[in-house]
């Protein structure tokens, strides 16, 4: 089983890019006990944006019911120079690389678990115009309904840092 979530309530992957969301104020957000997508480490749980045009989600304790669960952060394998190699590869790369990360986080085989996982990947214009290679690993209940409790095996970050 190789689905992957794009499921999130109008979907976090319909954001497309990591550090896609303008140059405004870099810690600037306007949504109450917001976190901008980009600054989600794993371990922080949060609530679906209302809509697709967002640079910051809730923060929500994980013991609240919650839309997403960030699980991993890794960065594409790529040099600083290295060109866009296309939207699907990119996209290929974050969900092969998201599902790796899974098993370590959740304690389980993705395929065996009852969760999806959506990945939020650099776009074109991110990735040349700030050398973004941030992907950000996300998991989401398959029923599109919320979580409860972390998910983390450990209960806490599963172990996954920045760099996976």
């Amino acid at each position: 089983m190789v689905a992957v979530a794009v499921i999130l309530p109008v979907s976090l992957l319909a954001l497309a890019g990591c550090s896609a969301f303008g140059e405004d104020d870099p810690t600037a957000t306007t949504v109450p006990n917001g976190v901008r997508i980009v600054d989600l480490e794993p371990g922080t749980c949060f609530l679906a944006p209302a809509n697709t045009d967002v640079r910051a989600v809730e923060e929500v304790d994980c013991d609240e019911a919650h839309d997403g669960e960030a699980y991993a952060v890794f960065a594409l394998p790529a040099g600083d120079d290295a060109p866009f190699p296309g939207g699907a590869e990119v996209q290929s790369l974050a969900q092969l690389g998201c599902q790796d990360r899974f098993a370590d986080y959740v304690g389980q085989a993705y395929e065996d678990s009852a969760y999806y996982f959506s990945a939020i990947a650099p776009t074109r214009k991110s990735w040349e115009d700030r050398g973004d290679r941030r992907v950000l690993c996300s998991i989401i209940a398959s029923d599109g309904g919320q979580l409860e409790g972390s998910v983390a095996a450990d209960g806490g970050d599963g172990g996954q840092g920045a760099d996976g």
